[in-house]
């Protein structure tokens, strides 16, 4: 089977970490036998002008190799943006088959922009040979948004690639060394609604003679107001900023916590929970759909989204816990991680690309 594969977000030697699971995607595709010809954007440009002229090559090209008409299937990512030629399209080309990979906002973003680019989605799904989406939360969103186009038959849960095993492994900790510091850790985007000020705040209101590290990664749009906000806390010397990690560095970085922070208010997924999860390593978590979901026997993990104090009363208790318990929880966590793996998320999106 011959696919064209488009996505608007592409890693790339400048930005190594934009779009890192559509390659994760694209690679399974690959490893699965399917002949791919890739269009994609793989730059992350920060003026409107670069902006402007990569969508506009991006979409020159997709328009042009569609017309072609030498593909089996096109594999879209991104609901909106990325879609518009072959809305265009299928206007005018009446046997046009394409599959659309949701992932979050696209689906349920309420900017302005994203109400504008929704007004193709429904034809764009009812069109469409199938349906790939992040979750059975997800699932349940779309049938809710467009119960009239009966999609559920088309849909299949591709946790975005899930985790590669071979590179998320488990090591074998022990926390209360005497005079070792506890690390917990932040691994995500510094913007709205990943929850780094609930952390931050929570951090503020902990007794000050604990034995611990608060080491954050990632970088995002709220960066300054991060910086800001930690230079003001009394609390600031816990805090240690490293800025934006490579994902080929994602392991070693998880290597080095004792206990994953996870504070998003939203997430149509939640994969580096899943990533902590195969590498045994404890994580407090908000109590969110998915992520309810995916650590369904960890209920005592869980803290109420957007309640600093609910997270800080969850960080003293696992700060306080031997080291016994721990390999406990670290055994089971990863075991748990077994219903993600990579190798098995690549063969059912091959078997399910392959009935279409």
């Amino acid at each position: 089977m011959k696919i064209l594969f488009a996505s608007n977000m592409y890693p790339s030697e400048d930005s190594p970490s934009y779009g890192t699971f559509v390659k994760t995607n694209y690679n399974h595709l690959i490893n699965s036998g399917f002949i791919i010809d890739k269009c994609v954007i793989d730059k992350k440009n920060k003026s409107i002008f670069r902006k402007i002229i990569s969508y506009f090559s991006f979409y020159f090209d997709f328009f042009k190799k569609i017309r072609r008409k030498e593909y089996d299937l096109i594999y879209i990512h991104y609901l909106t943006i990325t879609t518009i030629p072959v809305y265009i399209c299928s206007f005018f080309i009446s046997d046009i088959k394409y599959v659309i990979n949701i992932h979050g906002d696209d689906l349920t973003g309420t900017s302005f922009l994203h109400k504008m680019l929704g007004f193709s989605s429904k034809r764009l799904l009812k069109k469409s040979a199938g349906i790939v989406i992040p979750s059975t939360h997800f699932k349940k969103i779309l049938n809710n948004k467009f119960p009239f186009l009966e999609l559920s038959q088309k849909t299949y849960i591709y946790p975005s690639g899930g985790v590669d095993k071979i590179k998320f492994k488990p090591s074998n900790k022990i926390i209360k060394n005497k005079g070792k510091k506890i690390i917990f850790g932040f691994l995500g985007r510094i913007e709205e609604g990943k929850g780094w000020f609930d952390l931050l705040s929570a951090i503020e209101i902990l007794p000050k003679n604990l034995n611990a590290e608060f080491h954050f990664y990632g970088d995002g749009k709220e960066i300054l107001k991060f910086n800001k906000f930690v230079n003001k806390m009394d609390n600031k010397n816990y805090i240690f900023y490293h800025g934006s990690v490579s994902y080929d560095r994602v392991p070693i970085v998880f290597d080095s916590f004792d206990f994953f922070i996870f504070p998003t208010h939203r997430e149509s997924l939640g994969l580096v929970l899943i990533e902590s999860m195969a590498m045994g390593i404890p994580a407090i978590v908000s109590r969110i759909e998915p992520l309810t979901t995916i650590y369904k026997n960890f209920d005592n993990h869980f803290f109420e989204k957007n309640n600093p104090n609910d997270l800080s009363r969850k960080i003293k208790e696992f700060y306080q816990l031997n080291d016994t318990d721990y390999h406990l929880m670290s055994k089971k966590i990863s075991s748990e991680s077994e219903l993600y793996d990579s190798n098995l998320a690549r063969k059912q999106l091959s078997e399910f690309l392959k009935r279409i």
